[in-house]
């Protein structure tokens, strides 16, 4: 089934209305001519209003209202006539307000690096040198064009990511069989499977994301390869499992070195065979899928401690693609944030302008390690909306706040001994108990982080809690029941804070309501 084309509105004064059209080389008939028959569909505007004899903000954002229900994405020059580099920045930011969702890519004759950046300050996420090459103008409308939401962009400009980016780019266009995305946690490898499945000849069929570590080790099998009525208690029907129902399309195996050694056993024969046993009864269903896994863990190294088997890791490994985590790629740090931003804007205050950087943080912005990669920096991007829908502004010193609440700063909080403090003081003041209890946190999670199974990664609370108790053994209802009194110490905020940044220490708890 072919890929019905996006919609891509060209911006640029070369392409002249019938008013300046004497004044130009290049018309909008030659643009169409070179590069109409691609994969876009392509719309044209100079921007010329021609009752005031003059381009206009105004007059790009009306032709954009005209297209509102099919336009995907923008291409726009930077310089107009005689306004220079004015009235392409304030292009862009009349887009920001009016159409955050769009994605905005760039085109200059002469790449000045102060200008571009600008740009991309301002909320535009690539840019082009002119003249155009046909295939780069493809590949890099391919990465943000068509989405739905801004939260499917890929967004960098460092050369490590880009790579990552046409690796994949590549598997999608060549369908390849399986691909492996290997990177830290919060690299974005969702991200670029969904990329892989919206542009490669798949498209048309589903993308099934399964988190391994989500699914239970009672429940696994069944949840993957589906279940006959009776094949065990509770089973009061026939199921499909997920591997079926991403048949015709993408399976996405997120955290693929949690599956225990059966089932990848069965894994790796429903990948010979594109056959799926359903349990219970062993009945075959054939299907058709490309997939995609991901994992943060070493694989080779769990290879060699047989936890992880050779033949499933090289039946996975088609082709290998390594994200970069976002202490490599330093210089997109602060493009994320403003492509968050945007995000945000469109997720939690719809209609909103989108708000600019202040200055006074992009060093302190810049300069932190960002443990979790990009989920750290949408984390910290969801805390400033928190702060600013009760502050109703989005200063410097939102920003801040929002950087401790986010992880940066738990770190700092200061180390209170019980015994040094006046006895009134603990029973009266909230803030030095709200101190307190952090610090207990912060134990847990240590404790939590420390017992983790050595064959699978996850955590495991009962292990956890015997640790902290000096015993032999413990219950995941103890650690359970600590997180939980430690948690009703803490203002809402703050309880929202943790369940962010801290989701397998407090989940468990706050999924039966106990706080």
């Amino acid at each position: 089934m072919k890929r019905k084309r996006s919609t891509v509105l060209v911006i640029d004064d070369q392409y002249g209305t019938d008013a300046v059209a004497d004044s130009v080389g290049y018309d909008r008939r030659a643009f169409l001519r070179d590069y109409g028959d691609g994969p876009f569909q392509f719309e044209v505007t100079s921007g010329f209003d021609s009752k005031r004899n003059c381009y206009s903000t105004q007059t790009v954002l009306s032709a954009m209202g005209e297209l509102k229900e099919h336009l995907d994405g923008v291409l726009l020059d930077i310089r107009f006539g005689d306004e220079g580099d004015t009235l392409g920045l304030d292009i862009i930011k009349g887009i920001r307000e009016s159409y955050p969702e769009l994605p905005i890519v760039m085109m200059t004759s002469v790449p000045k690096e102060e200008l571009l950046s600008r740009c991309l300050e301002l909320g535009a996420v690539d840019y082009l040198v002119k003249p155009l090459q046909p295939d780069l103008l493809w590949q890099t409308l391919d990465r943000y064009v068509g989405t739905s939401s801004p939260k499917w962009w890929l967004v960098g400009q460092s050369e490590e990511f880009s790579n990552a980016v046409d690796m994949v780019a590549m598997a999608s266009e060549g369908g390849a069989t399986s691909v492996l995305l290997l990177g830290e946690s919060g690299t974005g490898k969702e991200l670029f499977a969904r990329y892989l499945h919206r542009h490669g000849p798949r498209s048309s069929g589903p993308f099934q994301a399964i988190q391994i570590s989500a699914l239970s080790e009672s429940s696994i099998e069944g949840d993957l390869f589906g279940y006959s009525r009776g094949a065990f208690t509770g089973a009061d029907r026939n199921r499909d499992g997920q591997l079926c129902e991403a048949d015709g399309g993408v399976l996405f195996l997120d955290e693929i070195g949690d599956l225990s050694l059966p089932i990848q056993a069965k894994l790796l024969r429903m990948l010979e065979t594109r056959e799926v046993p359903r349990l219970g009864d062993g009945k075959l269903r054939k299907i058709d899928v490309q997939v995609v896994a991901a994992t943060n863990a070493n694989l080779s190294a769990r290879v060699k401690e047989n936890t992880f088997r050779l033949d499933l890791y090289k039946r996975l490994g088609g082709m290998i693609i390594r994200l970069p985590p976002i202490s490599d790629r330093p210089n997109d740090i602060l493009l994320m944030v403003r492509h968050l931003l945007c995000r945000g804007v469109v997720e939690r205050m719809p209609g909103m302008p989108v708000p600019e950087l202040p200055e006074q943080i992009v060093d302190e912005l810049n300069n932190i390690h960002w443990d979790g990669n990009v989920r750290d920096i949408w984390n910290f991007i969801q805390s400033v909306f928190d702060l600013a829908t009760r502050e109703k502004d989005f200063s410097a010193t939102v920003f801040r706040k929002a950087l401790k609440m986010a992880d940066h700063g738990f770190s700092d909080t200061p180390q209170i001994e019980l015994s040094t403090l006046p006895k009134e003081t603990v029973n009266n003041s909230d803030i030095y108990l709200e101190k307190l209890a952090l610090q207990e946190l912060s134990l847990l999670y240590s404790a939590l982080q420390e017992t983790r199974d050595a064959r699978t990664g996850a955590p495991n609370r009962a292990s956890a809690a015997a640790m902290l108790k000096g015993k032999e053994k413990s219950s995941t209802n103890e650690f359970d029941r600590w997180v939980q009194n430690i948690m009703k110490k803490l203002n809402p905020d703050t309880q929202a804070t943790i369940c962010r940044a801290y989701p397998e220490l407090v989940n468990m708890v706050q999924e039966r309501g106990q706080w």
